[in-house]
């Protein structure tokens, strides 16, 4: 090599050391004329070693591309670039290359191939794209929806999109404190408002975003995201309003328990007074049949408010199905009569298995529910039908039809799942349906819905039917121990029942105990179960232990208020329960044998 040679040489490698990369001479066949490179490592083979070799005996099966590439260039003039990767010794590296023909006439055609190294660029780019597919994955694994805004450029065009979707209500307020934020020092923002969604519908938002200051503390950048939280606010929404019920129901069981005690007496010493003055036409009797009427209206208030409570002994009995269901209509009386008109088709119906609260909170939910399935401008046509019968196995049936809007088909799946409503906001919970089909299902019986769009609804309750009553036994002297702080309730039980059996009152769990200890023994327990002192359930506990015998005869009396371990012994007890005010039937059917 000549010395005009190698300062070409020498000039050649700092240029290519400027851009850091490799220039390459091939001749026609592919074959090296020539190698340069700033860094030996971005080369296959030491530059010597390449010189005289055509490219793929160099790169092997990797050097076809580059070889045919070369001949094409070499043969027809045009210029040719592109980007490759190449495994060196070095590691894998990425070019961006060129190859132009060069050279005429005595001193030959050759290609020369010219490659910038990106391989950090590249390492970049790369990173950036897992980066974007870890944000589109992320994004894709959330309903949220992500934003990133430049406060300098985009803040002006943000706002105006905001207030375009925002609620006009909520728009003043979200905007405000945007700014407020902004202009002070705060790192973070976040409002809720509602937003317009594309389709149409408006959506409770949760904003929140990270603001970036500069050195100054100027807000330059906010990153954040946008919740959907539409069901979660209704599922609160529905929450509390079912606290709401729960809190009215502790204050009905409540105000139950402190009517129920003196309504027992009220009403049983009236019957009693009836009884003793039967067949009477004076004054007096007329004056009692009025006052003894109008005792079991409240008595029946007072039911009607206990049955909402959830507060009562969930005792099953044989239930008269038309007593329940004339409950439930009375409560709704006031739904249905603005809307249309209730048509009873009572047939012979035998008594069912069930709780007197729960089997009406059943009938009231679905007399609510079809009342506000009619239509209130059509009143002369908006029916609801009560049935009542017996289904196929003979069962106790009522049907309860409407001649609303019906349900649509893709609802039905859903009616009776927990909180679902197509109600809006504040007309429903959502748990009515549930908790038919809850209770239904749990006294063992079906309950089943049919609809027709647009002409109504039919919901079917089928209950299991109460067995036979047993014959009569020859009748006995029997045993009765009640027990009631109320010692007017004491006195009137003795009163009603003291001709057919011996009634031992006790106005303390521990006179009661004190009898049972002593050995006496009794066909029949009513004990009260909230008394001060020994409440009924210590008896019970200390009755399990002394008289195990006597636990079988236990009948538990409430006037509606438990505490919380009272609900709990009853429970896990099982024991038999009856509600206050006493019924003279139920009590003389509990003295059965």
């Amino acid at each position: 090599m000549g010395t005009t040679d190698v300062h070409v040489g020498e000039r050649l490698s700092a240029l290519v050391g400027c851009i850091h990369g490799l220039v390459l001479e091939f001749d026609g066949e592919a074959r090296y004329l020539n190698a340069w490179a700033d860094d030996p490592a971005l080369l296959a083979r030491p530059a010597p070693e390449l010189v005289g070799r055509t490219i793929e005996e160099v790169l092997g099966e990797a050097g076809a591309p580059f070889t045919a590439a070369v001949r094409r260039v070499h043969a027809t003039g045009t210029v040719e670039s592109f980007e490759y990767s190449l495994d060196l010794p070095s590691g894998r590296h990425w070019f961006i290359a060129d190859m132009k023909r060069v050279g005429a006439g005595e001193s030959g055609v050759s290609v020369v191939f010219f490659a910038r190294d990106i391989t950090q660029r590249k390492a970049t780019e790369e990173a950036l794209a897992r980066s974007e597919e870890r944000y589109r994955l992320a994004a894709r694994a959330t309903n949220d929806a992500l934003w990133d805004w430049d406060v300098a450029d985009d803040l002006g065009k943000h706002i105006d999109w905001l207030k375009n979707g925002l609620h006009p209500d909520d728009a003043k307020r979200v905007q405000q404190s945007l700014e407020e934020a902004l202009k002070g020092n705060a790192a973070s923002w976040s409002a809720r408002y509602r937003f317009r969604r594309a389709d149409g519908i408006d959506a409770e938002i949760l904003d929140r975003g990270l603001i970036v200051r500069d050195e100054h503390g100027v807000a330059t950048r906010m990153v954040g995201s946008m919740a959907d939280v539409t069901e979660m606010h209704r599922l609160q929404q529905r929450l509390a309003q079912s606290d709401r019920l729960a809190a009215l129901g502790l204050m009905a069981a409540g105000i139950g328990h402190e009517i129920n005690n003196p309504l027992t007496y009220a009403i049983g010493n009236l019957e009693l007074a009836l009884e003793q003055l039967a067949g009477s036409e004076s004054d007096m009797a007329s004056l009692i049949k009025d006052a003894y009427d109008g005792a079991l209206q409240i008595a029946d208030i007072v039911r009607s408010l206990k049955a909402l409570s959830r507060a009562e002994c969930a005792v099953t009995a044989p239930l008269d199905i038309h007593v329940v269901l004339e409950r439930a209509i009375r409560m709704a009386e006031n739904e249905i009569r603005h809307r249309g008109r209730l048509i009873r088709r009572f047939g012979d119906v035998p008594r069912a298995i069930g709780t007197e609260a729960e089997v009406t909170q059943v009938f009231l939910n679905l007399l609510v529910n079809a009342a506000q399935a009619l239509d209130d401008q059509d009143r002369d046509r908006s029916e609801i039908i009560v049935t009542t019968g017996v289904d196929a196995r003979g069962r106790p049936l009522v049907t309860i039809a409407d001649t609303g809007r019906g349900i649509p088909s893709e609802h039905l799946d859903r009616i009776f799942d927990p909180f679902f409503t197509t109600k809006k906001v504040g007309d429903g919970t959502g748990l009515g349906l549930s908790i038919c089909h809850d209770i239904v299902q749990k006294l063992g019986g079906e309950i089943a819905v049919e609809t027709v769009l647009g002409q109504g609804t039919t919901f079917s309750v089928a209950l299991q039917g109460a067995p036979e009553p047993k014959a009569a036994a020859e009748p006995q002297r029997r045993r009765l121990l009640v027990v009631d702080d109320e010692v007017a309730i004491g006195r009137f039980v003795k009163r009603l029942l003291e001709k057919d059996l011996d009634v031992v009152v006790a106005t303390s769990g521990k006179d009661a105990l004190a009898n049972l200890v002593d050995g006496q023994k009794f066909d029949l327990i009513l004990c009260d179960v909230m008394m001060p002192g020994m409440t009924g359930m210590d008896l019970f506990e200390a009755l399990r232990t002394k008289r195990p015998d006597m636990l079988s005869s236990i009948v538990f009396m409430t006037g509606g208020a438990f505490t919380t371990r009272a609900r709990e012994f009853l429970e896990a007890e099982k024991v038999r329960c009856i509600d206050k005010p006493l019924d003279r039937v139920v009590l003389r059917s509990l003295l059965k044998p």
